[in-house]
């Protein structure tokens, strides 16, 4: 069984690193004062990290969890506030949404 990342997951895990340490890091401190810098939130949604695991045809990237893991795993390397966003936001905010939404909920 071959465990090491494939070609797709080993680019996300760079270009979320680099975002990380990019767009986020600079905001930690303001952070850790209470002060949540909504245009990371905006930032990581151009990126289309708000939707790795979705379907492409509802807006998503349409990658594998693993590659939704390593994007956690990186930004939390950096901030685990941001990192805790993005697991909150999709696993309990888009996934049941996915999986037991109607069309019309889904589209919304």
């Amino acid at each position: 069984m071959n465990f090491r990342f494939n070609e797709e997951q080993q680019m996300m895990r760079k270009m979320v690193r680099d975002f990380a340490q990019k767009e986020i890091a600079p905001f930690v401190p303001s952070m850790e004062q209470g002060v949540f810098p909504k245009e990371v939130l905006q930032k990581m949604g151009n990126l289309g990290l708000m939707g790795i695991p979705a379907p492409a045809k509802y807006g998503g990237a349409e990658m594998d969890f693993i590659s939704y893991i390593l994007a956690i795993e990186e930004i939390s390397k950096v901030s685990a506030t941001v990192g805790v966003i993005l697991a909150v936001h999709t696993s309990v905010g888009m996934n049941p949404i996915l999986y037991f939404g109607t069309e019309e909920k889904i589209c919304f």
